[in-house]
């Protein structure tokens, strides 16, 4: 019988399933490689000439004169897609299952290089989050012990040092310069300080003013969605890491030999 080295039993036979009349639903044998008519010198070059088209999945029976130990070890030495199984007398000779594990090797290594890209992104988001404290901390901005806004009453006389409080503080200064300047932006008062011909002292202070407000403003929201990033890398990092676990789990499933099952 077909084995599909994924678990259970492969779909016997091959074709279309009998829709066209190709005999694809019929019942298929394994088909079973007879070495012994083949000179010695030869019989492990025919046996893997012969292994190259069998499809990933399928199995080929090689029949030896001899327990073939030797061809067995050069499958498994020689290639991480195939494998092969304890050897049978039958019909005069010695029986020896190959199967191809070319699905469950693509498999496998695709999952051991999502497991080694998953630990790598997770640390390099931490190291980027603690960097991102590290910054803050050496601004030594520090929220008022009074005077905040009710939804910001709760981080008084907190030091910024994260992504949220980050945020926070921006606001904070947005609310600042808008009243300082009016509601207005540094483009609109500079363009008021030029329409002045650059003569009104008061306009030029609340300029700098609104460019000093803003330019923090910004450095602040830069961290902010900065510390978003290292969120989103750390998450993709352990998610990665969990796929490339299933998928090396279901790569040693799909090589495990369905007779020990």
């Amino acid at each position: 019988m077909v084995e599909d080295i994924s678990g259970g039993e492969a779909e016997e036979g091959g074709g279309c399933g009998g829709v066209c009349g190709c005999g694809g639903a019929e019942k298929e044998a394994v088909p079973e490689l007879d070495v012994r008519s083949v000179p010695h010198a030869l019989r492990h070059a025919t046996a893997f000439g012969a292994l190259d088209v069998v499809s990933a999945g399928r199995a080929m029976v090689p029949v030896a004169p001899h327990d073939p130990l030797p061809l067995s070890a050069l499958v498994h030495a020689e290639s991480t897609t195939r494998k092969s199984r304890p050897t049978k007398k039958n019909t005069g000779g010695h029986v020896m299952d190959v199967v191809h594990r070319r699905t469950g090797a693509l498999v496998g290594m695709a999952g051991a290089a999502l497991m080694a890209a998953g630990p790598v992104m997770v640390l390099r988001g931490r190291m980027g989050r603690k960097e991102i404290r590290t910054e803050l901390a050496a601004q030594r901005i520090t929220f008022p012990d009074h005077g905040l806004p009710a939804h910001l009453a709760a981080l008084a006389g907190q030091s910024v040092e994260t992504g949220a409080q980050a945020h926070a503080y921006a606001e904070l200064i947005k609310d600042h310069v808008a009243k300082a300047t009016g509601g207005r932006t540094y483009a609109e008062i500079t363009e008021e300080l030029y329409a002045a011909g650059n003569d009104d002292e008061k306009l030029a202070e609340l300029r700098q003013t609104a460019f000093m407000g803003e330019t923090l403003r910004g450095s602040l929201l830069s961290a902010y969605q900065a510390w978003h990033l290292t969120t989103l890398v750390m998450g993709l990092g352990g998610m990665l890491t969990g796929i490339g676990a299933a998928l090396v789990a279901t790569a040693d499933a799909l090589g495990a030999d369905p007779h020990r099952r």
